[in-house]
């Protein structure tokens, strides 16, 4: 029981040290005045998405939605910005053994983040025209996209 007791008051006095304010710097009549800084960190979170793999149907016409490029944490300083690059493996264009479909990439021109929280979303399309369809051979036919995030000075 006693041991128990001992043990008892010891963790009474470590916690209550523990929540009682603790003071670094003391006031005395000669020292009647003092200052204290409160400083804050936030840290830089970018996170951005970009769409995933897409068939696109024989004969589209017209834009064809491929997904869009958006950001689901974007904390970044004031000076900087975040931009995204899309470039194509292919140069634009399907291919298959032998075959080719070109295509226009629209909406990959100028994809950045300037701010804080930047909710901004970039849609991406794919446009065949029809004579470029009717020019292909049968296939299966893909190009890849790839996207790479720039962190640079604004």
């Amino acid at each position: 029981m006693k041991k128990f007791l001992s043990v008892l008051i010891a963790v009474t006095v470590v916690t209550l040290s523990c929540l009682l304010p603790v003071s670094a710097s003391t006031l005395t009549p000669e020292a009647a005045s003092g200052s204290m800084q409160i400083t804050a960190e936030r840290t830089e979170e970018i996170e951005v998405s970009y769409p995933a793999d897409i068939f696109i149907p024989y004969g589209t016409e017209g834009d064809f939605s491929i997904g869009s490029i958006g950001a689901s944490k974007m904390v970044i300083a004031l000076d900087k910005k975040v931009t995204i690059s899309v470039t194509s493996k292919n140069g634009n264009a399907l291919l298959s053994d032998g075959g080719k479909i070109p295509y226009k990439l629209g909406g990959a021109e100028a994809i950045e983040f300037t701010e804080v929280n930047d909710a901004d979303v970039f849609p991406l399309t794919v446009a065949v025209t029809q004579a470029d369809w009717e020019a292909a051979p049968a296939g299966d036919f893909s190009d890849t996209l790839t996207f790479t995030l720039a962190y640079v000075n604004q």
